[in-house]
């Protein structure tokens, strides 16, 4: 047998004696209102997930970012130069870390640092499309001649370090760069 719905046609009054029991029931033992419904969670979450992103691709601009000099990020991670040395004098504020392409091509801001253990053709092809300004290899995995060669050709600083991407974000992080995704 189907049953109604509790909140169908009872009329003004009985609509607010049923959100009255329902507001009881939200409270808890203690007396005081129990905590957000899952809905209204979902939807602040949601607004917070939303707000990110636009931070993240640089709708709103971070209080306290700095930014850092590439020569400065060679030497906190002990990298070797492969190609754009005479480039180490540009600044970064941003770093985008990924051995994905598409994560780097969605939330890479121009001018971002990018950290990659992919070291083919692609990777340079990608950061040159996300417009970053500079790639360090990650685990010191080495690009292949191409990759050098097209990194050139597109002036494109290229960097090796030994460390590992967790590391390598941790330390950019402990000095204020800020991330992209």
């Amino acid at each position: 047998m189907l049953t109604a719905s509790r909140f169908e046609n009872k009329g003004a009054i009985g609509d607010s004696q049923e959100r009255e029991r329902e507001r009881e029931r939200s409270r808890d033992p203690r007396g005081k209102r129990a905590s957000a419904s899952p809905v209204v969670l979902s939807n602040a979450f949601g607004a917070l997930r939303r707000f990110e992103l636009l931070c993240t691709v640089g709708t709103f601009a971070s209080p306290g970012e700095r930014q850092m000099k590439l020569s400065e990020i060679k030497d906190i991670l002990q990298c070797e130069v492969l190609t754009g040395a005479e480039r180490l004098s540009l600044d970064v504020d941003t770093v985008v870390a990924s051995d994905g392409m598409s994560e780097i091509l969605a939330f890479a801001r121009p001018g971002a640092l990018m950290l990659t253990g992919l070291t083919n053709v692609q990777s340079v092809r990608t950061a040159d499309i996300a417009n970053v300004r500079a790639i360090v290899y990650i685990r010191g995995k080495r690009p292949n001649d191409a990759a050098i060669k097209l990194a050139q050709q597109h002036e494109l600083p290229v960097l090796v370090t030994r460390l590992g991407m967790f590391d390598v974000c941790g330390m950019l992080r402990e000095r204020g760069l800020k991330g992209g995704m």
